[in-house]
């Protein structure tokens, strides 16, 4: 599961600078809906109706992303064939395997979550250790505040984030943290001027309604 998540978090990297932020960040956030067909197939889980049409809802998601007006069954196959969008999906099928495996370890095998917090997070970064060193850019030190801006801002979202879970359900708090992708959507288009901002933000935010009826389910 390791390198499921390394590789997961290297290829939503590689999209990001392969693609659109705003196309990228909504079909990332499609993990629920690999999730629960693993579960489905893997564990046992039953799907509730609410849940079958989040899954619906995430796939037109993906469709809007990659509609062009060249054919009804053209964004099917952008989809299948542009590379951002491999990497993304990708990435979100590798995240969803990744969420149920934790399930098995925590659920089935027993392993404490604190020990498995240690043992996971300590584990991708030694995994993607030696990549990083290999790819160290010359100009690291030029740019090592900015780095040191961007990893405070990661740390701070991240206590935010485990707050929330301390405090709120987590029914309610992850529909919330799936706003990330219209948030994406809405920078990448005003700030970065990426282009079909209108359709793309469209699909971020179909993509968030099914990812909350899946959590919801």
């Amino acid at each position: 599961m390791l390198l499921a998540s390394a590789a997961a978090y290297l290829a939503l990297l590689y999209a990001l600078s392969a693609g659109d932020v705003s196309y990228v960040a909504p079909l990332g956030k499609l993990v629920p809906a690999f999730t629960l067909p693993l579960e489905v197939v893997l564990v046992g889980e039953r799907l509730a109706p609410s849940q079958v049409v989040g899954v619906g809802f995430a796939t037109l998601a993906v469709y809007l992303a990659n509609y062009q007006r060249t054919g009804l069954l053209a964004p099917i196959r952008r989809a299948a064939t542009n590379r951002p969008a491999q990497l993304a999906l990708g990435s979100a099928a590798l995240y969803g395997a990744v969420d149920v495996g934790t399930r098995v370890l925590l659920q089935g095998v027993g392993v404490r979550s604190d020990v498995w917090v240690l043992v996971y997070t300590g584990g991708v970064a030694a995994v993607l250790l030696p990549i990083a060193v290999r790819q160290w850019p010359d100009e690291f030190a030029s740019a090592a505040p900015k780095f040191a801006v961007l990893g405070a801002v990661v740390a701070v979202a991240t206590h935010t984030m485990t707050q929330a879970f301390a405090v709120l359900p987590a029914s309610v708090v992850s529909p919330i943290l799936n706003t990330q992708a219209i948030v994406a959507v809405v920078l990448g288009g005003l700030l970065l001027g990426e282009d079909r901002f209108a359709l793309r933000l469209v699909a971020g935010a179909v993509a968030i309604v099914g990812i909350s009826l899946i959590a919801l389910g």
